[in-house]
C-alpha cells in the first residue's frame, strides 16, 4: 500500500486541479460555444464566401 499518499500543499492551497464539478461546468460550456464556431465556420466556407476566388471586384472598391 506504499503508492497511496495524502494531498500535497498545492492542493490545499487551492492551487490544486479544479473541483470536478466546476470543470464539468467549464466543459458543459465551451463544448457548445466550440460547436456553435465550427458549425457556422462550416456554413460560412461551404457558402463560398472564405474562397480566394473572385468573381468581379469587391464591393469596396471605387470605379
Amino acid at each position: 500500500m506504499g503508492r497511496h499518499s495524502l494531498p500535497d500543499d498545492s492542493a490545499a492551497d487551492g492551487r490544486g486541479e479544479a473541483p470536478p464539478r466546476r470543470r464539468r461546468r467549464g466543459v458543459a460550456i465551451t463544448t457548445p460555444l466550440v460547436l456553435t464556431v465550427a458549425r457556422r465556420t462550416a456554413v460560412v466556407a461551404r457558402g463560398g464566401l472564405l474562397s480566394s476566388d473572385s468573381c468581379g471586384p469587391p464591393p469596396y472598391a471605387s470605379a
